[in-house]
């Protein structure tokens, strides 16, 4: 492949590898499947699939499935920021049809090795703004965009900090067009658009209404 370099070991060089330094992302492909290695760690990151059946089956919705109009029907969803993607499984295994949208090559190929196993679920890389100006529409379009990071002492879990550091080598990480992002979305949303925020981030008065949580909240706009 002309964008990786690929390096086969036996069981006995694995360790070698993963002890050893590095300054860049690469997944590692095992009998546990695909697993991002981060500079600095020395046990790949995999999607945690079991915490996203477990929100999906937890027998109530969620607000973001509120927020997206889960109860009015099975939704087609454009989740255009997927990141690790458990918003946009999450709501595939409760009935939705998502397309999950990813810039970054690595956590695209993570994606994919996972989008089989919930169904209803395709996954695509690129810009989510390419997407969004196609000749395609969607019920709902989803916005996650990475928070800017805050003064805190405690640590994001760890699948976050690794998005965020991902995200500050693509330059994606500030967040600028998100105005734009949102605009774009209004115009290819058939019935609403869902942006996720915290939730004591300043309101937004182009928003309809907010379903909030107890640290987020998802703010939803209408179609124009």
């Amino acid at each position: 492949m002309p964008w990786c370099q690929t390096i086969e070991v036996d069981l006995s060089g694995l360790a070698e590898v993963l002890m050893s330094p590095r300054t860049e992302a690469a997944l590692v492909l095992d009998e546990l499947g695909l697993g991002l290695l981060m500079p600095g760690h020395q046990n790949p990151y995999r999607l945690p699939q079991q915490s996203i059946q477990r929100r999906s089956k937890a027998g109530h919705l969620t607000e973001l499935s509120k927020a997206c109009g889960v109860p009015q029907g099975q939704r087609r969803i454009l989740d255009a920021c997927a990141g690790f993607g458990a918003d946009g499984m999450t709501l595939a295994a409760q009935g939705c049809t998502v397309t999950m949208v990813e810039r970054n090559t690595l956590v695209w190929l993570l994606l994919r090795e996972h989008d089989q196993a919930f169904g209803r679920v395709t996954v695509e890389h690129g810009d989510c703004m390419d997407f969004m100006s196609g000749a395609q529409d969607w019920d709902v379009v989803y916005l996650d965009p990475m928070f800017p990071p805050r003064r805190k002492t405690a640590l994001p879990n760890l699948g976050l900090q690794h998005l965020r550091e991902l995200s500050a080598q693509n330059g994606s990480d500030s967040g600028d067009n998100l105005q734009q992002q949102i605009a774009l979305a209004r115009s290819c949303a058939a019935a609403r658009v869902v942006v996720k925020r915290r939730l004591k981030d300043p309101k937004d008065a182009l928003s309809a209404f907010q379903i909030k949580g107890k640290s987020i909240r998802f703010d939803v706009y209408l179609p124009v």
